[in-house]
């Protein structure tokens, strides 16, 4: 990141205005795109223009459409089109890409690069698609994608090691379910949307394009590690989520490993995998936890387990993931 930039603090981005500012700044995207410095060009809503498209149920024509470029990038030898996001989903609505890929690509004589970007947790992630036929949204296709920060790890194996050795294991927290979310990198996420403002669980609903069950596992597992409480039906972040969420990337992760190792079952599992060099598989989780004393069923166990498997392969991710040191 640019060193003579202060208007913006790559360890406070908290908008996706100011993760495409930041990607942009540190040339993340010239790197992604593979080609020379990009200037920002195109940017905000306008018209598709006239377009052809071919659906299952027929071909239709689309005039002047209304559609939105969060940013639309360009060099010499390509024109980026950028959707930004800063809360992970299972998926998103191809017209935000095609319809600014197909407005661009029929009048420009370079190619045109739909990219979608999330970021959350000091992370960029980046997808960079294509459209096998034109006319057919549907055809569209994953290129190539990948991962930048702007702060490399610190979090190493022998972090984990001392955090065993100095984090106590608490009691369970009283009318608090077990977690049932797979999910811990949107766990953060989810606190990550409520440090600007409070969100109310249908707000949570759409944001992730979950059930109303998902927003009742993600909030309650948030909540099970102390990080966010609810009133009347609206979400906010405890002052401990807040002091971790406000934390520079490495702060943040180790204080979410120190709220998980808090609990009797992820800190037998985290100490399992440090001595056999790998995350217990779901077998060994599911022993471990009926061991612990989970006033749980032995189904309800067993898909808890996935959880648990989930949230320390994140944990073991971070402390054995090799990043390109400069």
């Amino acid at each position: 990141f640019p060193d003579d930039i202060e208007s913006l603090n790559p360890d406070d981005i908290t908008s996706e205005a100011a993760a495409l500012n930041a990607s942009a700044l540190s040339h993340i995207l010239d790197d992604f795109l593979e080609t020379s410095t990009l200037q920002a060009t195109v940017a905000g809503r306008m018209s598709t223009g006239s377009i052809d498209v071919r659906l299952a149920c027929g071909d239709f024509q689309v005039s002047k459409a209304q559609m939105e470029i969060d940013a639309g990038l360009e060099s010499a030898d390509v024109l980026g089109l950028i959707e930004a996001k800063n809360h992970l989903s299972d998926d998103f609505n191809i017209r935000q890409l095609y319809f600014p890929f197909r407005r661009f690509s029929q009048s420009l004589s370079k190619p045109v690069a739909p990219v979608y970007q999330v970021y959350s947790n000091g992370i960029f992630h980046l997808y960079r698609f294509d459209f096998d036929d034109v006319l057919r949204p549907e055809s569209i296709r994953l290129v190539k994608s990948a991962r930048y920060t702007l702060t490399p790890s610190s979090i190493t194996l022998d972090v984990i090691d001392k955090l065993l050795k100095t984090v106590p294991i608490m009691a369970e927290p009283e009318a608090i379910p077990f977690p049932q979310a797979d999910s811990f990198a949107r766990v953060i996420n989810l606190c990550e949307q409520l440090q600007d403002s409070e969100l109310s669980v249908e707000a949570i609903t759409e944001n992730y394009d979950f059930t109303s069950r998902q927003t009742n596992y993600y909030t309650g597992a948030a909540k099970y590690l102390g990080l966010v409480n609810d009133t009347n039906r609206m979400w906010s972040l405890t002052d401990f989520g807040a002091k971790v969420m406000a934390s520079e990337r490495n702060d943040r992760n180790v204080a979410l490993i120190k709220a998980l190792l808090r609990h009797e079952v992820f800190h037998v599992v985290l100490a399992r995998a440090l001595e056999k060099g790998e995350v217990p598989d779901r077998a060994t989780i599911v022993s471990i936890m009926e061991a612990s004393n989970l006033e749980l069923s032995a189904s309800t166990v067993t898909r808890r387990a996935g959880t648990v498997l989930s949230w320390m392969q994140w944990v073991w991710s971070l402390a054995t993931t090799e990043e390109l040191k400069l």
